[in-house]
C-alpha cells in the first residue's frame, strides 16, 4: 500500500512540475529583480525502515515507579535486586490472553535466569471480592494506572536501572519480545 502511495506522490509530483514549467525562456536584459529562492524543503522525521512491524510504545527513558504505598512488593523487591523483569496484564476472559501468554511463556523459557516473568490477571482482580481488601491486589492496580495501563494485553520490559525499556499493547510475537528482552538485559 505504500509503494503505490508513494508511486502516486511521484507521478503528481512530476505531473506538476511538467505544468509548471515553460514562459519565457529568454530574459531580457532590463530584468534586474532577483530570482526569488526555491522553498525550503522540510525534512521527513526519520523511521527505522527494518523495525515495520513493531507495534511498541515510545519509551523515552522512563524510570519504574516506585512508591511503596502503589507498587506491590514483589516489584519492588526485583528492583532493588536490580533483576530484569517482563511484566505480563492480561484479561482471563479476553481470546487473545492464551495466544500471548505462549509468546511470553516461550521467551521467558528461553531467556530462563536472565529475566523475570511477574503477571497480573486484571479481570480475577476486578471480579474477587478478595481483591479489594488484599493490599497488594490494590497496590497491583495502582501500578497499572501509573504506568498507564488501559487495555489487556499489555506487555512491559524494566532493565536492571529500574527503567522502563519496552511496551506493548496487544499482541506482540516472540520476535519482538525476543528484542526487548535483550534489550532490557543487556
Amino acid at each position: 500500500m505504500r509503494r503505490v502511495v508513494a508511486a502516486l506522490v511521484l507521478v503528481a509530483v512530476a505531473a506538476s512540475l511538467a505544468a509548471c514549467g515553460g514562459g519565457d525562456t529568454a530574459a531580457t536584459p532590463t530584468d534586474t529583480a532577483e530570482p526569488t529562492p526555491p522553498p525550503a524543503v522540510v525534512a521527513a522525521p526519520s523511521t527505522n525502515a527494518s523495525d515495520t512491524k513493531s507495534p511498541n510504545e515510545v519509551v523515552a527513558n522512563e524510570q519504574f515507579p516506585t512508591d511503596k504505598t502503589q507498587v506491590p512488593q514483589a516489584i519492588l523487591d526485583r528492583l532493588t535486586a536490580k533483576q530484569p523483569m517482563l511484566l505480563f496484564f492480561y484479561d482471563s476472559t479476553q481470546i487473545i490472553t492464551s495466544r500471548q501468554r505462549e509468546e511470553v511463556d516461550a521467551v521467558v523459557d528461553k531467556y530462563r535466569g536472565l529475566i523475570d516473568l511477574v503477571v497480573y490477571d486484571i479481570e480475577a482482580g476486578i471480579g474477587a471480592p478478595e481483591a479489594t481488601s488484599d493490599p497488594e491486589a490494590q497496590k497491583a492496580f495502582s501500578m497499572a494506572g501509573l504506568l498507564g495501563i488501559k487495555h489487556t494485553p499489555y506487555t512491559l520490559f524494566v532493565d536492571r536501572a529500574g527503567r522502563v525499556t519496552g511496551r506493548f499493547t496487544g499482541f506482540a510475537d516472540r520476535v519482538l519480545l525476543e528484542r526487548e528482552v535483550l534489550r532490557a538485559t543487556e
